[in-house]
């Protein structure tokens, strides 16, 4: 994946937000998710189609964080995301 590939939600996938929190919903499986604030704004920036570049650049500007501690934790959060299939990267 290279920083401006834009990573998709599957359509079995549903999302809701309310205030700083977001759970999602597999469909597929019936599990849900809680979010933490951080990765709730993550969400749903991802949702609005942007690239992971534009994610992170928005991130640092709205959260106190060091670029590589950022950098580092979405890495986490979309492995996480892409091993629980509520994400898909785009291949290589």
């Amino acid at each position: 994946m290279t920083p401006d590939s834009t990573i998709t939600i599957p359509k079995y996938v549903l999302s809701e937000s309310l205030n700083d929190e977001t759970v999602v919903l597999d469909m597929s499986s019936g599990m849900y998710f809680g979010l933490s604030p951080v990765a709730s704004r993550f969400w749903k920036l991802l949702s609005e189609g942007l690239t992971r570049e534009k994610i992170q650049s928005i991130l640092l500007n709205e959260f106190d964080v060091e670029p590589t501690v950022l950098a580092a934790d979405l890495d986490a959060l979309l492995a996480q995301l892409e091993a629980k299939k509520l994400i898909q990267q785009p291949s290589n």
